[in-house]
């Protein structure tokens, strides 16, 4: 489940993963990302990991379109969360998307993440 959070600002848009994402959530996150973009030129994302369960398989596909179409569109993306594993798909993501400054944040450390979004902005 992908849930927007009403701190989003400007060209950054907060959101919280929890449960199973799907196709439809994806779809709005691109909805999302497209309306920054045409308004701002650019976007920033902190994404907040809570407890994700998994994937439904039609979001591999959506995160190989999301690469190509958002690729050099996202200026930095904050991962906030407290699994092993999650800090390890950062690290593995970063150099999936060169253009963009991604950073993993432990929950207990989400303001800085929220300060290091809002950062030049």
């Amino acid at each position: 489940m992908l849930e927007f959070l009403e701190e989003s600002w400007d060209r950054a848009l907060t959101l919280r993963v929890s449960g199973k994402l799907t196709h439809e959530d994806t779809h709005h996150f691109f909805h999302a990302i497209d309306a920054k973009l045409a308004k701002y030129g650019g976007a920033r994302c902190l994404i907040e990991l809570d407890h994700p369960t998994g994937l439904e398989l039609r979001t591999l596909v959506d995160e190989a379109a999301f690469d190509r179409r958002y690729g050099g569109s996202l200026e930095r993306c904050a991962i906030v969360g407290d699994a092993r594993w999650e800090r390890w798909m950062v690290e593995i993501a970063k150099p999936l998307y060169p253009e963009t400054e991604l950073r993993f944040f432990e929950a207990a450390k989400r303001d800085a993440a929220v300060e290091w979004i809002h950062e030049g902005l």
